[in-house]
């Protein structure tokens, strides 16, 4: 990306994503809080949960939807 060693990464990869066109988060893409409960239980459910390197809960998967909304 031809940063200097000192730039906030988050920050320039928000800033990419941005200049591509890329949503900032589920709300831009449609979803809402209440839509929550619903998606949940397929993460939990989700096969690729398996190989998480730490057990993740139901609530765990609540508040990372919440936090990416």
């Amino acid at each position: 990306m031809g940063l200097p060693s000192d730039a906030d990464l988050a920050r320039e990869i928000e800033k990419l994503n941005s200049d591509i066109g890329l949503p900032g988060g589920l709300s831009e893409m449609g979803l809402s809080d209440d839509m929550i409960s619903d998606m949940v239980p397929h993460a939990v459910n989700d096969l690729a949960t398996m190989t998480n390197p730490k057990a993740v809960s139901a609530e765990d998967y609540a508040e990372l939807y919440r936090s990416a909304m």
